[in-house]
């Protein structure tokens, strides 16, 4: 593709590699923590083992983070896979997703 844009290589890169859009798909679920994949064993034990009234401010900042996490995911999926147009103002997304 000739760039390390996310918007550009949504431009033309999920409808041309639809086994890297998979991957990439897969991986950021596994970064959001979704059951069932890596990442939700992990966060699962971390955030499991802040339990107490002493840790609650830790406990927070780790629900925290998870969130900003899977928010991250799910952005880098749909400004990687979603092509926008500014001129009608609206969105599609790849076939591969």
């Amino acid at each position: 593709l000739g760039t390390n844009g996310a918007i550009a290589m949504g431009r033309a890169g999920a409808r041309r590699m639809p086994i890297t859009t998979i991957g990439l798909v897969i991986g950021a679920a596994a970064r959001a923590g979704i059951p069932g994949l890596s990442g939700f064993f992990s966060k699962e034990q971390i955030i499991g083992a802040l339990h107490g009234p002493e840790l609650r401010f830790f406990r927070y900042g780790a629900l925290a983070a998870a969130f900003l996490t899977a928010y991250y995911a799910s952005r880098m999926v749909f400004v990687t896979c979603a092509h926008f147009s500014r001129a009608s103002g609206s969105f599609q997304l790849s076939a591969a997703v």
